[in-house]
């Protein structure tokens, strides 16, 4: 794969068209999910002194910790097909300390970056998770935290991955290690389990306007779910290219969203995913 646009049937929505769709949507209906959104939002934790959790019932999480509820108790079966599983299929356990890797190859970027997320290239123009109503209102902003060789973008870019055009643009050619900083509330790994030694981090960003634009409020719900389906198959290929990875929401929303240069209502971070060798 080369780092070229290749051509696409379905073209980008150009800036005429983007208004387009800001006059098509109703603001009440905006405002409405974006106070939504809002309410679970969390703020910069070392100036505020917020925990991530506000709730502090450790009992009660102790108990259900890593346990699943049984919605009944009438048993039937097991489910026991280890022997005909592909371990490649299973997510691998979440890494949040990572090996000093060598940089990243460009090639190896562009690979993780088309099977993770870009649509194909058939007739079909298919991308690799579904999306309700075909609108795709995720976006993944890509913020490379180590050199990638024979990239055609500077070092420390925030980068939009086009994906139904298959392309790269940059949002900024500077900043993506302060919105790692203001992600993680400080320099990767500089404490315990700050994912040390991390190659990029993909912050996935809902487009209110085009998630509320068929489905009003429950365009946000179709949304989060879309964005569970971005980071899990993100999580499948880049574990089989010898990355592992974890996701983090425990970053402040409105700063994040400021330090990547967006509208902070009308473009709603809502999960982040760092990435590294294992």
């Amino acid at each position: 794969m080369t780092g070229a646009a290749r051509p696409c049937q379905a073209m980008p929505v150009t800036l005429n068209e983007r208004i387009q769709i800001s006059n098509g949507v109703d603001a009440q209906c905006i405002e409405a999910a974006e106070r939504f959104h809002r309410r679970s939002s969390l703020l910069r934790r070392s100036r505020f002194g917020l925990e991530i959790t506000p709730y502090q019932e450790h009992a009660v999480h102790a108990l259900t910790h890593g346990r699943q509820t049984r919605l009944a108790e009438h048993h039937v079966d097991a489910i026991d097909l280890a022997c005909h599983a592909d371990p490649g299929l299973r997510r691998k356990k979440s890494v949040r300390s990572f090996a000093g890797g060598p940089a990243l190859h460009y090639r190896l970027l562009m690979d993780i970056l088309y099977l993770s997320f870009c649509a194909d290239t058939d007739a079909e123009q298919a991308r690799p998770y579904a999306s309700a109503g075909g609108c795709y209102p995720v976006h993944a902003v890509l913020l490379p935290l180590v050199p990638v060789e024979g990239a055609p973008f500077d070092a420390d870019s925030i980068l939009h991955v086009a994906a139904q055009e298959r392309a790269l643009y940059a949002l900024s050619g500077h900043g993506a290690l302060n919105a790692a900083v203001t992600c993680l509330d400080g320099m990767p790994g500089q404490e315990a389990d700050t994912f040390a030694n991390a190659a990029f981090i993909i912050v996935y960003v809902i487009d209110l306007e085009v998630a509320t634009l068929r489905y009003a409020e429950r365009g946000y719900r179709f949304a989060l779910i879309e964005t569970g389906l971005m980071a899990q198959q993100a999580t499948l290929v880049t574990q089989q290219r010898g990355l592992r990875s974890c996701m983090f929401g425990g970053f402040p929303d409105a700063e994040l969203c400021a330090a990547l240069g967006l509208n902070p209502k009308k473009m709603l971070v809502c999960m982040t995913q760092i990435f590294g060798y294992l």
